[in-house]
């Protein structure tokens, strides 16, 4: 086995992180190479702790029942909580018994999953009420404390290979397990189940959607005035590809001289989702199917946004959960954002999991991208050729 072949099978195998350190020390890859493409170097690995933790336990039903009426009493005059008191206990009685032994039943035969999680999927993929600011939360991070590395160019960078630091120690499994801290003596491991379905698209179709996942992805999409670009950001075997490339190919989509795009297409991602889906449906058949899968099959989206936010929360807040949508893609699982000066957030589809996921990447990243950039304000752009980005824009019909 070729030292590239070894180098990628570890990449993309998950193997345990030991095999990394024997690379290491055997000095089969650099350490200059490791301290680059990997955000942690954990020795313990990624999901340690999965197989042990504690399944969710079906609550009994006389509790839930008795949750649900004390959830009702501040609400209800005495005769409408009294009737609802009445019909509860019938359903406790009768249909409701049958029900649990169906969800008991159910959790049996799941035991790789909770009893909540198709329940879940399905209530966030059924409903069709548009996803941003219905479901799409965003989280805000601080500005860097130097003013130099919050220029738009250079945080976007820097944070886009933060990422992709994240994402390759993920899948290399050698990114620190998440544990809480009750005490300075008692840890509890949290589960990393979602962490491996981060990197999705939402796909919407008519009644219930779907979430479409591409494990070879190699390249993220760039909004900006409207418009959709791509580039890689991965090499053939893997590699994130350094850091002047990464910041020629963002430097080449800020400085090109187009005006706003005058059918941004990412609107159409605020709307009614059978709407939408009906509408993506014609796109596709109409010559757009190339761009549409370019977008779905990007590891993550970027926002590149033209206005000046400065420190007012309201306007922060109103550009990054919703903004007028010309400039976002709401159905990725999640889109890097950046206005003019510098203030960076991050939009995320709720379907394919909860704020704690998004929480860990988002606040590792934002530690990596301050304490290890790797695009400084001297740092020259690679002389790249401008053929590797490509604007989708132009291919929308």
């Amino acid at each position: 086995m070729t030292i590239l072949r070894q180098k990628v099978d570890m990449l993309t195998h998950h193997y345990p992180p030991q095999e990394l350190y024997k690379l290491l020390k055997k000095n089969i890859i650099s350490k200059e190479y490791v301290e680059y493409q990997f955000m942690q170097k954990s020795k313990i690995p990624t999901m340690h702790f999965q197989q042990s933790l504690p399944r969710l336990p079906i609550p009994k039903l006389d509790l839930t029942c008795e949750r649900y009426l004390a959830a009702q009493r501040p609400l209800l005059i005495d005769e409408a909580y009294n009737k609802t008191q009445y019909n509860v206990n019938q359903f406790k009685s009768n249909v409701g018994r049958q029900l649990q032994d169906m969800l008991k039943n159910y959790d049996k035969q799941n035991k790789h999953t909770s009893y909540i999680s198709e329940f879940w999927f399905d209530s966030y993929l059924r409903d069709r009420k548009p996803i941003p600011i219905n479901y799409n939360p965003v989280l805000v991070m601080h500005k860097d404390e130097r003013p130099e590395y919050n220029d738009q160019l250079l945080r976007t960078a820097n944070l886009i290979i933060s990422s992709l630091r994240f994402y390759k120690s993920l899948h290399a499994g050698i990114l620190e397990p998440e544990v809480f801290h009750l005490n300075q003596r008692k840890v509890i491991p949290r589960s990393l189940g979602q962490f491996a379905v981060t990197y999705l698209h939402h796909y919407h179709e008519t009644d219930k959607d779907r979430l479409f996942n591409n494990p070879q992805g190699k390249h993220i999409t760039v909004q900006y005035k409207g418009h959709f670009y791509a580039f890689r950001v991965l090499s053939d075997e893997n590699d994130i590809l350094p850091p002047d490339k990464i910041l020629a190919r963002l430097k080449f989509i800020l400085e090109e001289n187009i005006p706003k795009c005058e059918f941004p297409i990412g609107v159409l991602t605020t709307m009614e989702r059978n709407k939408w889906a009906t509408i993506r449906h014609e796109l596709a058949d109409n010559g757009n199917e190339h761009s549409l899968k370019l977008i779905d099959s990007a590891l993550f989206n970027v926002c590149l946004d033209k206005e000046i936010l400065g420190d007012d929360p309201y306007a922060i807040i109103r550009n990054f959960l919703h903004s007028d949508g010309e400039n976002r893609w709401f159905d990725k699982s999640f889109s890097l954002q950046l206005s003019k000066d510098g203030q960076a957030a991050v939009n995320f589809e709720h379907a394919w999991g909860d704020g704690v996921a998004i929480l860990r990447y988002v606040q590792d990243i934002y530690k990596d991208s301050r304490e290890k950039p790797f695009v400084h304000p001297n740092t020259k752009p690679y002389d790249d050729d401008i053929a590797n980005v490509i604007r989708l824009g132009t291919e929308f019909l």
